[in-house]
C-alpha cells in the first residue's frame, strides 16, 4: 500500500519567484523595495507620581494605548529608577517614509494630549 505524502501550503508564499538575493520578481523584473525604521524617543515628566509603582502604572497604560491604537512597538527605555521622569521609545517599520512620519507624529500627538505627563522632548530618527 502506497503512503501519500502531504504537502503543506506555505502561508507566507506570494506565488512570485524570488531572486537569489531575496528580492521579489514581478513580471520578471526585480522590485527593490526600501525598508524604513522610524523611532521616536519621548522624554516625559510625571509631576503627580509619588512612587515607582504609580509611575509604572501610568506609563504602562500610555504605552498600551499607543500600541493598540497605532499598531507600533513601544517601551519604557530610560529613567527607570526615577519616579518623576520617563523615557519612552516608539518604533515602526514600513516601506514608505512619509507614512511612517505620519504614524509616529500621530502617536506622539496622542501621548502629548494626555494630562498625566508633560512631554519635555521628542527625538525622531529614521534608519
Amino acid at each position: 500500500m502506497k503512503q501519500r505524502s502531504r504537502v503543506e501550503a506555505d502561508p507566507y508564499a506570494t506565488g512570485l519567484p524570488t531572486a537569489s538575493h531575496g528580492v521579489r520578481l514581478l513580471f520578471g523584473v526585480e522590485q527593490d523595495m526600501p525598508t524604513y525604521v522610524g523611532v521616536a524617543t519621548l522624554d516625559m515628566a510625571l509631576p503627580a507620581t509619588q512612587s515607582l509603582k504609580d509611575k509604572r502604572a501610568i506609563v504602562r497604560s500610555g504605552i498600551a494605548t499607543v500600541q493598540n491604537r497605532f499598531k507600533v512597538a513601544a517601551a519604557e527605555v530610560g529613567a527607570l529608577g526615577t519616579f518623576r521622569r520617563a523615557e519612552v521609545a516608539i518604533a515602526a517599520v514600513g516601506n514608505n517614509r512619509a507614512s511612517l512620519e505620519s504614524l509616529l507624529d500621530g502617536a506622539v500627538r496622542h501621548l502629548e494630549r494626555d494630562p498625566r505627563w508633560i512631554l519635555e522632548g521628542v527625538s525622531v530618527e529614521f534608519l
